[in-house]
Formats: structure tokens, C-alpha cells, sequence
């Protein structure tokens, strides 16, 4: 794979420009993360009371918008931990005096517990939340929220489409390979969702819409190209990638790097497709690597 890298490099290295480094993401900490994914069973709470209560004919309906197949969508803003469930409601007062329609939703997930989720908006789709997001300069204030699918109260395997709009920045490119930063506390369900959204912007030639241009002297700028995906800034560098390309396959300094690209994704010119979470160098793989397709 690394050879199959270096040919691509050397085929299309005259027909690249220059990308310029964007600012570094903000790391989100303070103890709570984005919670991606559906879950066990989930129920909508109002931000006025005390003390959340855990029964769902207790909710208020006039919190949180009803589930619909139309309106289906929302914004996750943050979510909270259950033995932080005070802060999740104190942190929703708070921003409510900038986004008014924001609520709180409280979801049991599969191996992590209860969460509460803090939510702001009632889409059909994904572009209107998008849009509304970009409007309102939520990810601005809140680095690191993202497009959701709000929970139906039943247990379900995480659909892509809700998690693919989650922040990136383009961190550097060299020929064809462009290198991409995510918030710290991206989860393995967005890398995998955005992977996905990757390989079906290829397919609808939509790629555009969220990727920067990669062959530029072709009427397809996206012919062939590969997208390593970061979550820790000080890998999401050229010069790290540099060090990488230069080392030998197997020595730490590869395997190092490799154990750092969160995912990856390679269209290559026999019209062949790879994406995986961590990346696979034909010699070595990350540590963590999980081929998706």
C-alpha cells in the first residue's frame, strides 16, 4: 500500500497546488464528550426542572420537538455524562439564552451508560441542519457539534447519515493525499460515518461540497486520491506525514504514525475503493485497524 501511496504521489505530484494550513481545531474537554450513535432507550427532558427524572411519561412534550420521519434531525451541541446530569441541565439554561430551542435529551447507550444529550433544532434533513448550523455559527462557539439523528426510543444500529457532518479541517496535502483533522473527542461511529459519506460523495460526484479539489488538471478532480484522518493534532501535520513516508515500512516511526491515523479512505486508478478505521500499509497495519469496505 505504501508503494501503491508513492506511485499515486509521483503520478499526479505536477497537477497539485497548494493548500494552506488552517488554524488548529479547539480540543473539547470539560469531562463530557459528543455521544454518537443510537441507543437502548431514550427520552427528551425539560431543562426547567430540578432534578431530571428518568420516566418518560414525566417529559414534557413542549421541550423537546416529537419524533417524525419528517423531522428526524437535530444538533448536538455537547452531552453529559448521568453523574453530570446538574451540568447537563445548567449548560442547556445557558445556551438558551442564544438558541431558545434547545433541549435536553437523555439516551442509554449500549456499553457507556446513560448520557444526556444537549440538542437545538427540528430538521427533515441533514442540509437544513447544516445550514442552520453554519447560520447560527453554532460549531464557531461549540467546536465540535455535529448533525444527529434523534432517537426513536428503540435500539438500533447507527445509521452514517447522522453522523457525517461532524467538523474537519483540511491539516495539510501532498499530491493526492490530503491530510484531515477532527475534534479530540471524535467517536469511532462518525470516523466510520464520515468514511461512508466519503465513498458515497464519490459515487454521486458530490465530494466538492465538503472536500477541496485533488487533480486539478482532470474534469474529475477526485479521480483517485487518499484521506488519512486525524484526531490529535500534533500527527495531523506535513512534517509528520513526511518523517512517515521516509521511514522504513516496518521501523517504529511507521508504525507510530500508522497507530495515530484514526481512518483512512483510498480510491485508487483501477476504480477500486478502500476505507478503514485505522490504515492498512500493505506491510503493517494501525493497531486499531477495522477495513469497513
Amino acid at each position: 500500500m505504501k508503494k501503491m501511496t508513492f506511485l499515486l504521489v509521483l503520478l499526479c505530484s505536477l497537477t497539485m497546488v497548494s493548500v494552506i494550513m488552517p488554524a488548529p481545531v479547539p480540543s473539547v474537554s470539560n469531562n463530557c464528550e459528543n455521544v454518537g450513535g443510537l441507543n437502548d432507550c431514550a427520552t427528551y427532558l425539560p431543562i426547567e426542572e430540578k432534578e431530571l427524572k428518568d420516566q418518560t411519561k414525566e417529559i414534557s412534550p413542549a421541550v423537546a420537538p416529537k419524533v417524525t420521519k419528517k423531522n428526524k434531525y437535530a444538533i448536538q451541541i455537547r452531552a453529559f455524562p448521568q453523574a453530570r446530569k446538574k451540568d447537563a441541565v445548567e449548560f442547556a439554561k445557558d445556551l438558551r439564552r442564544t438558541l431558545p430551542d434547545v433541549y435536553v435529551e437523555r439516551v442509554n447507550i449500549r456499553k457507556r451508560g446513560v448520557w444526556y444529550r444537549i440538542l437545538t433544532g427540528d430538521f427533515t434533513c441533514i442540509e437544513d441542519a447544516t445550514d442552520y448550523m453554519k447560520e447560527k455559527k453554532i460549531l464557531e462557539a461549540n467546536p465540535g457539534s455535529f448533525v444527529q439523528l434523534k432517537s426513536e426510543g428503540q435500539s438500533s444500529k447507527p445509521k452514517p447519515e447522522a453522523f457525517a457532518h461532524t467538523s474537519f479541517k483540511v491539516a495539510w496535502k501532498e499530491g493526492i493525499i490530503l491530510g484531515l483533522l477532527m475534534p479530540p473527542n471524535t467517536t469511532k461511529e462518525q470516523l466510520k460515518a464520515f468514511i461512508y459519506k466519503i465513498r458515497q460523495g464519490k459515487k454521486d460526484k458530490t465530494l466538492s461540497k465538503f472536500l477541496p479539489p485533488v487533480n486539478l488538471r482532470f474534469t474529475d478532480k477526485y479521480t483517485t486520491f487518499i484521506i488519512f484522518i486525524f484526531s490529535d493534532q500534533k500527527w495531523a501535520t506535513h512534517e509528520a506525514y513526511m518523517k512517515y513516508e521516509k521511514s522504513d515500512m516496518k521501523s517504529k516511526v511507521a508504525k507510530t504514525y500508522l497507530n495515530h491515523i484514526a481512518a483512512s479512505y483510498l480510491y485508487d486508478l483501477d476504480d477500486k475503493e478502500y476505507g478503514s478505521l485505522g490504515y492498512d500499509d500493505g506491510s503493517i497495519k494501525s493497531v486499531h485497524y477495522k477495513k469497513l469496505f
